[in-house]
């Protein structure tokens, strides 16, 4: 699905999905270099890593996401207990111990109001503090002890679409070189890169037959409300896929792993409501049960995966890639998705009402 040039359909929103390929290779490229110093001090040197006990990593909107799916990486990757942090909230009541704690910002521009100031008050803790954004020279990179610009580049359209996927491939290169620094892992820097590479590969190739969201798109065009269903580091992608579908479309969207979406929100399910669902490489019971139920109440079910279910209205097929790599695959997959639901709309794709690039703090 082009953009529709009669209409204001997103050129940039569009140009910048298409860019995340390139983008990638940047990010990897990027991270040979940040990686591989030997500066002892640094965040990301593997002396220092090999000591840290813990993470917390905070964002905003899509930076946040990132930083959900930054968490599941270092614990699944090098054992370190993380967690995730609303900017807006960080390090304003917690006191986590200064010597063995790496607080890491993420940030597409590093301009952003409340992560500039809870990286200020994780500073003031006396933690070690670093960064991930896509540009350089940002305001961020000045109050943190080390920034990485992964070199993505800046977005121009206010849904962020590689400002994501650039961010979520350094927080994967940055757990493998965590877990080879911890000894918890063979795997470092440049198998991470492989994947990177392979996953950029793969995307540029399907990226170019846009028409695989079309159909999914025009049910989603009909619905009142849509929820996104998955599990592990698939949750994370989900829950910006309801972003974008909110941002975009102007569409209640909203994200939970199978198994809780039973508890309640399965409620909502009837004739204008879908269900997507990404679909992990091998079959989940749960999650199918979902998908057979919501279909069962009458709403539209859409999967997102490698292989096509049993049941739904529409299949959008993802390149095949390592599961760690799936992030990078399946995200602009949803992001197409959404850009196609807000083209059949007519809405502003790239200037969605009431939104701006950077968003202050309040």
């Amino acid at each position: 699905m082009a953009p529709n040039k009669e209409m204001n359909s997103g050129p940039l929103m569009w140009s910048e999905i298409l860019d995340q390929p390139e983008a990638l290779i940047r990010v990897a490229e990027s991270g040979l270099d940040e990686l591989g110093g030997s500066r002892s001090k640094s965040p990301f040197s593997s002396r220092f890593l090999s000591r840290v006990k813990q993470a917390v990593i905070i964002g905003n909107g899509s930076s946040y996401h990132a930083a959900c799916l930054a968490r599941d990486y270092f614990l699944h990757l090098a054992r370190i207990p993380a967690r995730a942090a609303f900017a807006s909230d960080a390090f304003r009541t917690e006191h986590p111990r200064p010597r063995r704690t790496l607080a890491l910002a993420f940030s597409h521009s590093g301009s952003s109001d409340d992560v500039l100031k809870a990286a200020s008050r994780a500073r003031h803790r006396n933690l070690s503090t670093a960064a991930i954004t896509n540009i350089g020279e940002s305001p961020l990179s000045r109050v943190v002890d080390q920034c990485w610009v992964t070199g993505a580049g800046a977005e121009q359209a206010i849904p962020s679409t590689k400002g994501f996927t650039a961010i979520a491939a350094a927080s994967l290169l940055l757990s493998f070189h965590a877990g080879e620094a911890k000894g918890v892992s063979t795997r470092g820097v440049k198998d991470a890169v492989k994947l990177i590479t392979k996953a950029s590969k793969v995307l540029d190739k399907w990226l170019a037959l846009p028409e695989r969201v079309v159909e999914a798109a025009r049910i989603l065009a009909g619905t009142r409300a849509v929820a996104l269903v998955a599990k592990n580091i698939l949750y994370p992608v989900a829950c910006d896929g309801a972003l974008k579908l909110l941002e975009v479309a102007y569409i209640p969207a909203f994200a939970y792993p199978p198994g809780e979406f039973r508890h309640g929100p399965i409620a909502m399910a009837d004739e204008r409501f879908a269900l997507i669902a990404l679909l992990p490489r091998r079959r989940d019971a749960v999650l199918e049960r979902v998908m057979e139920d919501v279909k069962a109440s009458g709403a539209k079910v859409i999967a997102v995966g490698e292989k096509e279910p049993r049941i739904g209205d529409a299949w959008i097929e993802v390149p095949r890639v390592d599961a760690l790599a799936a992030p990078l695959v399946y995200m602009p997959a949803l992001q197409l998705l959404a850009h196609g639901v807000g083209e059949v709309l007519g809405l502003p794709i790239d200037v969605p009402r009431g939104l701006k690039k950077v968003v202050g703090a309040a």
